[in-house]
């Protein structure tokens, strides 16, 4: 039973990170097969890994710390795949028709978006929302996501108590 779902969300999943350009030419950074990451097909702005995201000198720390985020985006993709996939498969939503994406995703207490800015890079068909207390994280966020080029993200700043949007999937990763 196991293999046959993942079989079948490897199929969903397709649609809803599919990035490819019309030819076919651009695959997909997130590997259905594997469940990899191939983190140089991810703009800089979006990888928690790569540019200017940690303030610390040891450059050991630097590089432990942007590991564990490359870590933590895939687990939450894995997970992330699979919720896209049953949304999917049981009907509620449908991410094969034009318009608008149909899943939503918060991220409650999404920082800058060590988070949120991969995992709608990898899912461009997924509607993403970040929310945040801090309003100077939530500018460097949407700075980020503008310079990435993706167009799935919206972001907020308040408490999580009183967000009030509708939404289909919550993540909080420091929340």
């Amino acid at each position: 039973n196991l293999f046959k779902e993942l079989g079948e969300c490897k199929t969903l999943v397709q649609g809803a990170m599919d990035r490819s350009d019309p030819q076919g030419e651009t695959p997909p950074a997130l590997d259905p097969e594997t469940f990899s990451i191939d983190w140089s097909k991810v703009p800089v702005e979006c990888d928690p890994g790569a540019g200017e995201w940690y303030g610390s000198k040891n450059e050991d720390h630097v590089k432990r710390r942007r590991e564990r985020k490359r870590d933590q985006v895939l687990s939450f993709a894995l997970v992330l795949s699979h919720l896209v996939a049953a949304a999917r498969r049981t009907g509620t939503k449908d991410l094969t028709g034009p318009g608008v994406p149909q899943v939503r995703v918060v991220d409650f207490g999404s920082g800058s978006g060590a988070l949120t800015l991969p995992l709608a890079f990898l899912f461009p068909k997924v509607s993403f929302h970040a929310l945040d207390m801090k309003p100077k994280a939530i500018e460097l966020l949407l700075e980020k996501a503008e310079k990435g080029g993706l167009r799935n993200l919206t972001a907020s700043g308040g408490m999580i108590e009183n967000f009030d949007q509708e939404f289909d999937i919550g993540l909080a990763l420091h929340a």
